[in-house]
């Protein structure tokens, strides 16, 4: 693994050498940072650091910001000015590029660089809460916790969950899970900023807010254990519908603007995590959907850690507010399928949900702008269609049970005998019961939808799946 890659082209050459060269200057600049110092860096870089930068950030905004859009990307045109946060955006952009093992291990060394010095600033504000962490903080905190994750290594992920836990507890603290709390934050630290730029830092905060969430759900369902947040504290108003998430400059704000579903102000996350139907005065876009899945994740986890100790009658109500919540997320799925693959057959409303994924592209009837906008609807419906068959796959099956009896946690112990017996007896049963058999239908779906992923050129194409 640690061998030099073979048939390497010029320009992964290139990304490779350059990239190694950029860790090396990172390092030094998060060094004289953490020694109390300032580093010019990323304000007066050198051209070659600055061409590399510029590079690592659109790799960045065109990939990884699709899955998690933390960022508020028009006022992140430069993003210097935030040496842990511009450090954070470059190695994840550079690592989507490089296949060189020794330019890995410098982005994971930056990485862990990063992380120490993140836990001791958070160390810092527990002793002197007085000064509250600026919004870069925060998103260079979560980036770096879901980094540790995405990397896929399990050295890593110890590290991210501890990082996440820390973010998470400060939001919580700082009741920045509540919309008035986050334009108070924002008004209070940038006094001179005009308003625009105001609610571009407040969505931002309620993508923060939504991603940290995110990861919160996607380690719970890892380690098969409750969820840190609570679907309750996130009292933040929907993020917009307009494309201020994506649009750069203020004519393209004020263009798109005009067309905002306003009537999504009046409703907070907490409200969408807890719906059970869609009647609502707006349409759902897929993270929308995916918020739904994300609170509905909590009550699969109460549901499976009740269903053991208490009968089918006393669980009834809680679970068909459960299967309530997921049949309105496969149909609103199936609806954004059927918008992707039948685009002429449901014109306005396509219209309505490519404005929410229009990027920095400049003219809205241009090919590359409708291009982009649907492959990033089909991205994040895809995220969401995975989403919501892992939690189909939960409430048909005990998933640690049946991890402990086949990996032989109890094996040899005399203790234990009895209790493997009757959760084998348990476990054969199950498997020739209805959920054992949509169990194996799930299972089979998700696996089928990211093989598919992995080879077709348009991840909406696998969306059937969702109506096996």
């Amino acid at each position: 693994m640690m061998s030099a890659p073979a048939n390497v082209s010029p320009l992964e050459a290139s990304w490779n050498e350059r990239t190694k060269a950029g860790t090396r200057v990172i390092a030094h600049a998060m060094g004289t940072l953490r020694d109390g110092g300032a580093s010019d860096v990323f304000s007066n870089p050198s051209p070659s650091m600055k061409e590399w930068l510029d590079d690592c950030f659109k790799s960045y905004f065109g990939q990884f910001h699709h899955t998690w859009p933390i960022l508020h990307a028009p006022s992140c045109d430069d993003p210097v000015e935030f040496v842990p946060l511009a450090a954070s955006m470059a190695i994840i952009g550079a690592w989507r590029q490089i296949n060189d093992p020794s330019a890995m291990q410098m982005i994971f060394a930056i990485h862990q660089i990063l992380m120490q010095y993140l836990f001791a600033q958070m160390t810092r504000f527990t002793f002197d809460s007085s000064k509250p962490w600026p919004l870069e903080m925060y998103q260079a905190s979560l980036l770096n916790a879901i980094f540790a994750f995405e990397i896929g290594k399990w050295s890593f992920i110890p590290r991210g969950r501890m990082l996440h836990v820390a973010v998470s507890t400060i939001l919580r603290q700082t009741n920045m899970f509540s919309s008035e709390s986050a334009i108070h934050h924002q008004r209070r630290h940038y006094p001179s900023e005009f308003m625009p730029w105001i609610f571009g830092k407040h969505e931002s905060w309620k993508r923060l807010a939504m991603s940290a969430v995110k990861l919160d759900r996607d380690i719970a369902l890892l380690y098969n254990q409750s969820a840190f947040i609570h679907n309750e504290e996130l009292n933040l108003q929907l993020a917009s519908s307009f494309a201020m998430w994506n649009a750069h400059g203020l004519h393209e704000l004020y263009r798109r603007v005009r067309r905002e579903l306003t009537q999504r102000q009046e409703y907070r996350m907490s409200q969408l995590m807890s719906i059970t139907d869609a009647n609502l005065p707006f349409p759902l876009f897929a993270e929308d959907v995916e918020l739904i899945l994300l609170g509905t994740a909590n009550h699969v986890w109460t549901y499976r850690r009740q269903f053991a100790a208490a009968s089918a009658g006393d669980l009834a109500n809680q679970r068909i507010g459960i299967m309530m919540q997921l049949e309105l997320c496969r149909n609103q799925l199936n609806r954004m399928y059927s918008i992707q693959t039948f685009p002429k057959n449901h014109t306005a409303e396509l219209e309505v949900m490519l404005t929410a994924y229009y990027g920095r592209e400049e003219e809205e009837t241009s090919p590359v702008l409708l291009t982009e906008a649907m492959r990033r609807f089909a991205q994040a419906t895809f995220s969401t269609a995975m989403l919501y068959n892992m939690l189909e796959l939960q409430m048909c099956a005990d998933v640690q049970q049946l991890i402990d009896i086949t990996s032989g946690l109890y094996e040899g112990n005399e203790l234990y005998t009895e209790i493997v017996l009757q959760k084998q007896a348990r476990i054969a049963e199950w498997v020739v019961s209805m959920d054992g058999r949509s169990a194996v239908i799930h299972a089979l779906t998700i696996l089928r939808l990211y093989e598919e992923s992995a080879c077709l050129p348009a991840p909406w194409l696998s969306a059937p799946g969702l109506r096996v």
